[in-house]
């Protein structure tokens, strides 16, 4: 932690999820720095207004390193809902053994289509998100950025019992236990499936919802402005 030094403020996540960052005021404290201001910021996607999306596929985005996320229980009931065509994934090596439902990398999406972000059109063209946390992310409350993008492009996220996602987003997501047999994953992601597939109003009233607080508490513009203004506060601009 060396590199600490060398800056006047530091931006924090773990703060925002847990309230504090012992690890970093620890590192801070060794270096006999104390004055320099500690920004709990959720640093996610800017100010986009809500546009339903398509609810086609769940789509998986990003890999699977970690334990958990990348168990074979996890990998049993996604080749499962492959198998099933109710699943499609982008990202990093490691998700071919999904067969032809792994489509390659994020940035193959797609290449005529004009619009800039291609992983918020990924989001927007399959309309339902399946995010997964490793273990690490689970015990620490750090989220996945996978949540801020779908949310934004009007998808419906499914994620695993994630504490940061059910602090702030409730019951505007759903949610499976991603801590059991892979045959029981299976299971609970189908029926989320099914009930999307069964229910579009009460999926809008849930994306509607989730998207409203993300922009409200979450958005880029809003926390580079909190940003300025703690700065300001503490003599640093």
């Amino acid at each position: 932690y060396e590199h600490l030094a060398k800056y006047d403020a530091y931006i924090d996540l773990h703060s925002v999820s847990n309230g504090s960052n012992p690890k970093l005021l620890e590192a801070l404290k060794k270096r006999e720095i104390t004055e320099k201001p500690i920004l709990p910021m959720y640093l996610s996607h800017h100010y986009v207004p809500y546009a339903p999306a398509k609810r086609d596929q769940m789509l998986l985005v990003g890999s699977l390193w970690g334990c958990n996320r990348g168990s074979v229980r996890m990998q049993d009931a996604l080749v499962g809902l492959a198998n099933d065509k109710l699943l499609v994934a982008y990202g990093l090596d490691g998700l071919e053994f999904l067969g032809d439902a792994y489509k390659g990398m994020a940035e193959e999406y797609n290449k005529e289509d004009t619009r800039a972000n291609n992983l918020f059109n990924l989001q927007k063209d399959f309309g339902i998100a399946l995010v997964i946390h490793s273990l690490e992310h689970m015990v620490t409350k750090i989220p996945t950025s996978r949540i801020a993008e779908s949310i934004a492009a009007g998808a419906i996220v499914i994620s695993d019992n994630h504490g940061f996602v059910r602090e702030t987003f409730g019951d505007s997501v759903l949610y499976f236990d991603s801590l059991t047999q892979g045959d029981e994953i299976y299971t609970q992601l189908k029926k989320h499936i099914d009930w999307i597939k069964q229910n579009p109003e009460a999926v809008e009233v849930k994306t509607k919802a989730a998207h409203e607080i993300l922009m409200r508490d979450f958005a880029l513009e809003n926390q580079l402005q909190k940003i300025e203004a703690e700065l300001k506060n503490a003599g640093k601009m």
